[in-house]
Parts: C-alpha cells; structure tokens; sequence
C-alpha cells in the first residue's frame, strides 16, 4: 500500500503532466486555427478583381502585391517586390510623379491608409488609369 504522500505526489505529477497535454494540444489548435484564418485571408486577396499592396514608406519598396497585379497591369508581381524604384520609375506615368509624391509625403501613421489616382504606364506603352 503507497503512503498518503507518496500518493499525492503521484496524483500531482499526472496532473501535471495532463494540464501540460491538454496546454500543447490548445496551442496546437490556436496555431492551426491562425493558419487557416491566414491561409483564408491570403486567398480573398489574391482573388479580389483589384491590386493589393504593401510598400514600407521609409524605402518606397513594395512589401506585399497581389498576384492579380500582373493580370491587371502586366508587369510580374517579382518586378514589383525585387525593383528600389519599380512603382516610381515603371508604375507612374511621368506627368503624375510630382503629385504622386507630394500627396505621398503627407506622414501616415502605421496603420492609416490613402488613395491616390494616377494614370500608370503599362508594359506596351499604353496609359491606364
């Protein structure tokens, strides 16, 4: 026969170690539910009938652009992402740079948001805007 301590830490340490399950089994849920809340939100993006786009202001580099950009304007969402001055130098049509970024120096807080219509220079030569 176990003695009452020896008993109680028994009871103790399985406890422990089921609260230690069922914290490793709410975390695995909570990641995957994140995951899929992610993966969700990532494909509404890419099936939106518009660009979206992220672009870091302190370097004016795109961070994030939709693959719908490319179907749209065609020019290769990788252009967008890997070119320091694609949007200045590809995206804008040169009588629209001087408002373009004067409106954009207008400081934003982190999570504001603008808008700005410009006519853009498509790979053809064409103008849309």
């Amino acid at each position: 026969m176990q003695s009452s301590e020896a008993f109680q830490t028994k009871v103790q340490t399985e406890t422990a170690q089921a609260e230690t399950v069922q914290t490793e089994t709410a975390q695995a849920e909570t990641v995957q539910t994140e995951t899929a809340v992610r993966d969700r939100f990532f494909t509404l993006l890419q099936d939106l009938d518009a660009i979206v786009w992220e672009m870091d202001l302190a370097t004016w580099q795109f961070t994030f652009v939709s693959d719908r950009a490319e179907q749209i304007l065609g020019y290769p969402v990788q252009q967008w992402l890997s070119e320091l001055t694609f949007w200045q130098d590809t995206l804008l049509h040169p009588k629209d740079r001087v408002a373009a970024f004067n409106s954009a120096s207008v400081p934003l807080r982190k999570d504001a948001t603008t808008s700005l219509s410009i006519e853009r220079s498509l790979p053809m030569g064409e103008l849309s805007g």
